[in-house]
């Protein structure tokens, strides 16, 4: 899986927001706030991964329990599926 091209991080702030860039911009449902291991999973995702190297790649940068990790990315990477932003 990789995140799709046609979009953008930006910080605001704060806070970080992934951004479509194509005929859906002014559609705000589309746009995606995330938090800082948020962005690390986006920067992650710029090339190719399998959820199971991105865990692995998780694990090794934060101390958290594996299963509340994959239960958590695994809710980030669906939502970022519903908003159109992951290419599997």
């Amino acid at each position: 899986m990789k995140i799709k091209n046609n979009n953008i991080l930006k910080q605001i702030g704060n806070d970080y927001v992934i951004i479509p860039l194509d005929d859906t911009t002014s559609d705000l449902d589309k746009v995606f706030k995330i938090n800082k291991v948020g962005v690390e999973i986006y920067n992650l995702l710029q090339e190719d991964i399998t959820f199971n190297a991105l865990i692995d790649k998780l694990l090794e940068l934060y101390s958290v329990d594996k299963d509340v990790l994959i239960s958590d990315v695994d809710k980030f990477i669906n939502k970022l599926k519903d908003k159109g932003l992951l290419d599997v």
